[in-house]
This record gives structure tokens, C-alpha cells and sequence, in this order.
């Protein structure tokens, strides 16, 4: 992690900075990625796509009378509706790219992905193979205004206690105590 905008880990999260790990936060058409190591925590790119313009034309219809009698009325014209999907295409592909060239440059094993609910399948549907067994936990929701720090504490919530392993005396002064 360089230098620059990066943020010390707090203690009490501090089983973060032992694995390398990526953060996702991302929106429709907005994504943070943040990168886990070395006990600090930085955000390291932006992935954004606009919103494709309406047409000049949008929303045209047309309505006329029948000119004889005067009665009845004919229409013609349709709603143009933006093209949601071709923006989304394009942001999940630039997406893509920055996840898979943050993952070489930090050599992360683990993946948060921060979404909402709406998008996460097809998230998930457009990361590849690679990508998608690092995904370690996904958290549906609104992030892209959370501090980084937010995020940490919600991923060690959901995340079960690591157990420790007692070393020999300790246990054989447990088993005095049980036999007793």
C-alpha cells in the first residue's frame, strides 16, 4: 500500500491487517476499492460511468383528430426510456479490470463486496471465476458514503471469532482442574 491516503488500522480491528484483503463498495454505477494490508487500510481507486443522456426526442407522442368528423383520436409515439444496461455493461467491465489489477499489485485472498441488494447477483455474475472464489462475504446495502473504518467494524461482526489454541501447560492445568 503506498503512502498516500492511507489510514492505520484501530487495534481492535487489527486481525485485518495480518491477510491482505480488497473492499467493494459499490453502487450502480459507482465503485470505491479499498485495499487491507500490513495493518493499514487505503483507498486505492474509483471505478465511475455516467448515466447515458435522454434523446432530444424523448417522451414524443403525437395526437391528432379524425379531420372528416371531428370524433376519435389517434395517437402515435412511444416513452423512450434511457438504456440502463448498456452504462451498467460498461461499468462492471471497468470494474473488472481495477479489481483484477488491485488483486496482482496487493496479492490479496479475500474479497468484501459492499452492494445493494438489487445489484449483487449481477455483481457477482459479471466477476470472474478467480474473482468470485475470493469473495469472502457480501453485505447488501448503501456504502459508498461509509468510512472505510465502518465497513472493518461490520466485516469483523459478521465475521466468526477466531479460536485460539491453548498452549500445552495450559491445558494440562484444565484437565487438573476437570479431574478434581
Amino acid at each position: 500500500i503506498t503512502a498516500r491516503k492511507r489510514a492505520r488500522i484501530k487495534t481492535s480491528l487489527s486481525e485485518f491487517g495480518k491477510r491482505p484483503a480488497i473492499l467493494l463498495v459499490s453502487g450502480a454505477q459507482d465503485a470505491i476499492l479499498y485495499a487491507v494490508a500490513d495493518g493499514n487500510i487505503a483507498k486505492r481507486g474509483r471505478v465511475t460511468v455516467k448515466a447515458l443522456p435522454y434523446a432530444d426526442r424523448e417522451g414524443f407522442f403525437g395526437t391528432r383528430q379524425n379531420p372528416w368528423s371531428g370524433k376519435g383520436v389517434a395517437r402515435a409515439g412511444a416513452a423512450r426510456e434511457k438504456d440502463k444496461w448498456k452504462p451498467r455493461a460498461e461499468f462492471f467491465k471497468k470494474m473488472v479490470i481495477a479489481l483484477a489489477d488491485l488483486r496482482t499489485e496487493t496479492n490479496a485472498g479475500e474479497l468484501f463486496v459492499f452492494a445493494p441488494a438489487y445489484i449483487v447477483k449481477e455483481l457477482e455474475m459479471n466477476l470472474p471465476a478467480a474473482l468470485r472464489r475470493m469473495v469472502a462475504k457480501t453485505f447488501r446495502g448503501e456504502y459508498t458514503h461509509a468510512h472505510p473504518f465502518e465497513l472493518l467494524e461490520k466485516i469483523a461482526r459478521a465475521m466468526p471469532a477466531p479460536v485460539s489454541v491453548l498452549p500445552e501447560e495450559a491445558e494440562k492445568i484444565l484437565k487438573r482442574k476437570n479431574r478434581s
